[in-house]
This record gives structure tokens, C-alpha cells and sequence, in this order.
């Protein structure tokens, strides 16, 4: 199959840089061009991430692909988008709105911000869980005049809730939800945490984190009616937390279902979903979305 072009916006930002990884070797994409701020356009990108002090800052797991050291990093407005096919965006939210709807007047844009997560027109898309959802995305284009489109990701917390929930909400339902989660301090950002603030600490409030994971979990698992989401009637309460670990992000949920359930057919429920769910097959898809852990040590 021929690959799809794509451009990296945000490329040399930590979450830019998951995306450089992601797409290296991939059956389906390309990376041909690449952008970030004008501080870093005109530099080729190994020097285009390197610290004040001369040190490449790569904080990905693994070596740096080498499809991408010697590309020249673009500023936003020198990007051909006649030769692009999709964009993928790691910019952050309060430059994003800008630079995504300029993006998106010609291509689709598959973005890590919250820009336009809360518009009534963009669903929040999580693969395998509301694939209906992405019809809204013709109405967005419609509605905006665009000939692409913009298909935020989730908040890194909400993703893992929204997995979780879907296949007992379908089932059981769900009146209430109580989630607290311990998120490592790569979701912060390169400048996220510091390091004397979480070195042997927790963080016991991460701002707006919680308000993120209630409106969009309730949106991500809602239904899509007449070209609106109704958004699931779940009554959900967050706590957000901090912690010393790299990589990797813990919810602790409480779920008080409609029906009756127990953790055996709470397993077979999953279980059955992993046979169903749609992303089977895709390249970067997971073999099993969901695992289960019995030991209790």
C-alpha cells in the first residue's frame, strides 16, 4: 500500500517526540515533514533538541530513529500541505486552536490537545470504543467549511477510564463512577513537575485534570443522535494525583453498576471484548485491550 505523508507539528516537545517514535518503520505512514516553534525552524532536528547546554534532550524510551535526525525542522507557515495527507499535532493547547484550524481548512489533523475537545461538533475518538462517533467528524467539516478535520486524543487519564468503562456500561451500566488516579510525571510535560516537588512526594492535585476526565469520559462514552453526542448519565468523582514514576499512569476505579455483577462475569464480559473490539489487526494496536492480574501481590 502506498503510505500516507504526514507532518509532525510539536516535533521536538516530549509529547512530539512519542509521536517521532510511534510513526518510525509504520506500515501505514510516512513522517516527510516536521515543524515546531520558530526557535527551533530552520535547524536540522537532532539540533533542533538539544538543551542549553549542548545536550540532545531526547525523552523517549530508546534511540532516536534515524529517519529523523538529519530532517530540517519548518516553522507552521512553511509547511507544503499540498504535499501532506495528515497532520499529527503535539502543540500545546493555548497555541494549538490557532495552528490546528489552519491545519485543518486543508487536511485532517489528529491532535494530543484540548483545543476543541469540548466543542459540540469534534468527538473525542478512542479507537475500538466510539468508532460511531466518527461520523461526527463530516458534520465538523460541513459545519466549519473545512476540507479536513480535527480528531483530538483524550486526556492520557480519561483514555484508560474510557476503556474500562465501555464494556460494563454496555452490559451492567454504570450510575457512578469514583476514580483516583496516580499519574506518572511524564504526562506533565518536560516542564510539568520539578524535580525537588516530587522527588519521594504525591501531588495530591493536578489543575484541571479532573474536570478534563469528567467531561470527556462522559462524551467519549455517550451516543452519537442526530449528529449530536448525548453524553453518558454517569455521575463521576476524580481525584488526580501526582507520583515519582517515570512512565506509566494507575487508576484505582470504583464503579457502582445498574445491574447485578460480580468479577466473574465481570471478566467473561471483558474477555468477550478483546474477540470483538474493532482495532484487531491495526499496527500499533494492543493484543488484548483488556488484562486481568489476579495475583493480589
Amino acid at each position: 500500500m502506498v503510505k500516507k505523508r504526514v507532518a509532525i507539528i510539536g516535533v521536538t516537545g516530549a509529547v512530539g517526540q512519542e509521536f517521532v517514535q510511534s510513526l518510525n518503520n509504520h506500515p501505514w505512514f510516512e513522517v516527510t515533514q516536521i515543524a515546531a516553534s520558530e526557535r527551533s525552524a530552520g535547524k536540522k532536528y537532532l539540533d533542533a533538541i538539544k538543551d542549553a547546554n549542548g545536550i540532545v534532550a531526547w525523552d523517549v524510551g530508546g534511540e532516536i530513529p534515524e529517519y529523523i535526525k538529519e530532517m530540517t525542522v519548518k516553522s507552521i507557515d512553511e509547511l507544503d500541505v499540498s504535499q501532506l495527507d495528515l497532520v499529527f499535532s503535539a502543540v500545546e493547547s493555548l497555541a494549538a486552536r490557532d495552528i490546528e484550524t489552519k491545519m485543518a481548512a486543508d487536511l485532517p489533523v489528529i491532535s494530543t490537545s484540548s483545543a476543541y475537545r469540548y466543542e459540540n461538533d469534534v468527538p473525542i475518538l478512542i479507537p475500538g470504543i466510539n468508532d460511531e462517533q466518527t461520523e461526527l467528524l463530516e458534520v465538523q467539516k460541513k459545519n466549519r467549511n473545512w476540507k479536513g478535520w480535527v480528531a483530538p486524543l483524550p486526556n492520557c487519564t480519561t483514555t484508560g477510564l474510557a476503556i474500562t468503562l465501555k464494556p460494563l456500561l454496555e452490559k451492567y451500566g454504570a450510575k457512578k463512577v469514583m476514580m483516583t488516579s496516580m499519574q506518572a510525571i511524564s504526562g506533565g510535560g518536560k516542564s510539568g513537575v520539578s524535580a525537588m516537588g516530587i522527588t519521594d512526594n504525591i501531588l495530591p492535585y493536578i489543575p484541571k485534570e479532573e474536570g478534563k476526565v469528567r467531561l470527556e469520559t462522559r462524551k467519549i462514552l455517550g451516543k452519537l443522535i442526530d449528529g449530536k453526542i448525548e453524553e453518558a448519565d454517569i455521575r463521576i468523582s476524580c481525584t488526580c494525583t501526582r507520583v515519582p514514576v517515570i512512565d506509566g499512569h494507575t487508576e484505582s476505579v470504583f464503579v457502582e453498576t445498574t445491574k447485578e455483577i460480580d468479577p466473574a462475569r465481570a471478566k467473561e464480559t471483558y474477555n468477550q471484548c478483546n474477540k470483538d473490539i474493532s482495532v484487531l489487526g491495526l499496527p500499533s494496536a494492543p493484543k488484548d485491550y483488556y488484562a486481568f492480574h489476579e495475583d493480589p501481590t
